[in-house]
């Protein structure tokens, strides 16, 4: 179950950089989580072990679309041929080779901020 190792990387990751940057605390915390079109997870996957791991915490997601380059010249979507739990194959629409994925393959952080809760 990689979900959760995932998970409390990312938790680790937002408190890192949370500090680096200057927040009080980790109260209210908001993080917007960019996940690639063909990641082996999906934030619905995620998110109930990050609301586990930080139930104050407010997570949302935005989906990266994929990119490849191949070697025929091709820049753009790939073609997915399958794609299921934590295994993606993908080729080029073009020429069917395999393509370099530039973009829409991870799962990263985008951004933090702080929330002022309801009272």
């Amino acid at each position: 179950m990689h979900e959760a190792s995932i998970a409390k990387s990312i938790v680790n990751t937002v408190e890192t950089l949370a500090l680096k940057h200057g927040f009080q605390s980790f109260e209210n915390l908001e993080v917007l989580i960019g996940v690639g079109e063909l990641a082996g997870v999906t934030f619905e996957e995620l998110e109930p072990f990050l609301k586990r791991l930080k139930p104050g915490w407010v997570f949302k997601s935005k989906i990266i679309p994929a990119i490849c380059h191949c070697s025929c010249g091709f820049k753009g979507k790939p073609k997915v041929l399958l794609k299921a739990h934590d295994l993606v194959v993908y080729e080029c629409p073009e020429c069917g080779a395999i393509p370099e994925l530039k973009q829409g393959g991870d799962v990263t952080i985008l951004s933090i901020g702080q929330f002022s809760p309801q009272a």
